[in-house]
């Protein structure tokens, strides 16, 4: 049994993990300050009719609003793994500017779920993530960890590690997410990883150091990562959310140009970007957003918006995204709200 913790909570409020197996379930990081980007995660899910438990790992100490918002989402519990101290002081070796808290991230392959996606919080999803795990566990992707890829200077700076991805034909991945199994790696094998690091950290970009960690583990460790092409040709391969789509009549994203054009875009990731009314696809995150979790949830959300840009606001929300604010969500047609399970022990391939 392992039970989620954090700051500030009474024993009554924390909700206690079964050693459920084979469940599947979403695992993010959060704290106050991305709030209002794990509001268009959370209300994502929703909208497509996803019933996976959603594990939120605490980012630092700041979740005082964290912690109220999150008993107004379903299926949503914040969970600390004993070591993320040691990720934390990892973390310190490769990244810079506070951003060393993401090495928490690492600690859902020893949590209480078998199969997993991770979110970085300033996502959104166009389908029940539960479809693309249910495809992996069936061995169908050949590889152990479905990614999404990145240009290799947003992970190496020019050196060996840079040459050598280029020369093995290996992508270079994007930390934001990731979806694998329980046991892949191990607490030892990231200690053991970032001491062989330390004589390429030259070459890590300090900025985004648990990328440029993450891409090092993965080769250190022989893991075989892949992107979402891997569980089918009906997905594309770019989740960059600048980019033009759609949203189908079933509530999926689709790629309305480019070399994806036709294809459905799984999830749209804002990367790093800063929430607000003048990003790309705003209205497909607050589409999202203003399906999660209650009235006043959803008018501190609006309310926050207005404040950062009122002219900004006024000129990009529509009228009826406002109208959606104060009304029940509509579930996506051809969606189910049905747990992903399956019997029996992990398939490895």
């Amino acid at each position: 049994m392992t039970v989620a913790e954090w700051k500030g909570a009474s024993r009554d409020e924390v909700q206690v993990f079964e050693d459920i197996g084979t469940v599947n379930a979403i695992y993010t990081l959060c704290n106050d300050v991305t709030l209002e980007w794990l509001s268009g995660l959370m209300g994502s899910l929703e909208r497509c009719g996803s019933a996976l438990p959603v594990v939120i790992i605490p980012y630092d100490g700041r979740t005082e609003k964290l912690c109220k918002e999150i008993k107004g989402w379903k299926n949503a519990s914040l969970w600390e793994a004993p070591e993320l101290p040691q990720l934390d002081q990892i973390g310190l070796e490769f990244a810079r500017g506070g951003s060393h808290p993401m090495f928490r991230k690492l600690s859902i392959f020893w949590g209480p779920y078998d199969v997993f996606c991770y979110f970085d919080a300033d996502i959104i999803v166009g389908e029940d993530p539960g479809n693309w795990m249910d495809i992996y566990r069936g061995g169908k992707a050949a590889c152990d960890l479905v990614v999404t890829d990145d240009d290799a200077e947003w992970v190496f700076k020019p050196g060996r590690l840079r040459e050598r991805f280029a020369a093995d034909r290996r992508p270079a991945v994007n930390a934001g997410f990731w979806l694998g199994r329980r046991g892949l790696v191990s607490l030892g094998d990231v200690e053991a990883a970032a001491g062989a690091a330390l004589d390429y950290r030259a070459e890590f970009i300090s900025e985004y150091g648990d990328q440029s960690f993450w891409n090092f583990l993965m080769w250190w460790k022989g893991l075989q990562p892949s992107t979402f092409p891997a569980l089918g040709s009906r997905y594309a391969d770019r989740v960059w959310a600048p980019q033009n789509v759609r949203r189908s009549a079933e509530g999926e994203f689709v790629a309305v140009s480019g070399r994806d054009a036709g294809r459905v875009v799984p999830f749209l990731h804002w990367a790093g970007l800063k929430a607000g009314p003048d990003m790309a696809n705003w209205h497909l995150y607050l589409e999202s957003a203003l399906s999660a979790g209650g009235l006043a949830g959803r008018a501190r959300l609006l309310f926050g918006f207005f404040q950062k840009s009122p002219r900004v606001f006024l000129k990009n929300v529509p009228r009826h995204l406002a109208k959606k604010a104060l009304t029940p969500v509509r579930r996506a047609r051809g969606q189910d709200n049905r747990r992903r399970n399956v019997d029996g022990p992990m398939r490895t391939n």
